[in-house]
């Protein structure tokens, strides 16, 4: 049996805001046609996990500073 084909979304931060909205919904339509979604933060997030999660989208936290990103946190995945 084919595996579902994957996609994984990075953006710098999951706030309110265009890009993060249209994160959202690139995740909630590529979950419709049954494409597993992981969205990773660069930040912690603080808006739209519970609707992503909902969608059945995994919600990853690199937790890097806001001000100073670092590659470092990659490595913990």
């Amino acid at each position: 049996m084919p595996r579902e084909p994957r996609l994984l979304l990075l953006i710098t931060s999951l706030g309110r805001g265009g890009a993060e909205r249209q994160i959202v919904d690139l995740t909630v339509r590529f979950r419709r046609r049954g494409w597993a979604v992981a969205v990773v933060s660069m930040t912690q997030p603080w808006a739209h996990v519970e609707e992503l999660k909902a969608a059945g989208a995994e919600v990853v936290s690199l937790d890097m500073a806001r001000a100073r990103p670092t590659p470092r946190g990659f490595m913990k995945y």
